[in-house]
């Protein structure tokens, strides 16, 4: 994560997010568009603003590192209302890891602290398919599916690489920009 985010923190372009006529839109410019900035600066607004929108979480790296984990996945809650024990425990496994990988970005890299998690986001005109985790910085677009298990599937990464292409191929901000798949089997991690 550390060194993804290292690669892009030097990158040419900015990132923001706009909130376009078929919902989340990439675009170049600022780290998060002002009125998302001040809406994440409470973690209570966040959860309000998320129930509106489709995604569960969105915030800078430094708002996401500096909240717990369960804050996070009762926000995920209030988006996914149907969602099942199994997912909730992937959500429990899967938040620590990325919570870790934002703080030591920020420790390596200050500026990366400006960056944007977004989490369980549904593609537009997708049927329900969100990606668990998306890391927006500096014109690049990490895309992360974690797996519970300790091995890696054909099928799981079929999944992701169908996420990033999607929104490199479907989402105009995106476009032009770096977007990576990457998988994460947590049994795998320990």
């Amino acid at each position: 994560l550390v060194q993804f985010l290292r690669h892009s923190t030097e990158h040419r372009f900015g990132y923001r997010i706009e909130l376009g006529p078929h919902g989340l839109e990439p675009g170049l410019g600022s780290p998060l568009r002002q009125s998302l900035t001040e809406a994440t600066s409470c973690t209570q607004e966040v959860v309000l603003t998320a129930r509106g929108m489709n995604f569960g979480w969105l915030s800078s790296f430094e708002e996401f590192s500096s909240n717990d984990p369960s804050l996070i996945r009762d926000a995920l809650l209030s988006f996914i209302r149907d969602a099942s024990r199994e997912q909730v425990d992937a959500w429990t496994r899967s938040l620590p890891f990325v919570r870790e990988g934002t703080s030591l970005s920020i420790s390596e890299y200050p500026p990366s602290g400006g960056h944007s998690v977004l989490l369980e986001y549904e593609l537009p005109r997708e049927n329900g398919r969100r990606p668990d985790v998306i890391l927006l910085g500096n014109g690049t677009v990490l895309v992360i599916e974690f797996k519970g298990t300790d091995v890696v599937r054909r099928s799981d990464l079929d999944q992701v690489a169908a996420y990033a292409r999607d929104l490199r191929n479907y989402h105009a901000g995106s476009r032009d920009l770096i977007v990576t798949p990457a998988l994460v089997p947590l049994r795998y991690l320990g």
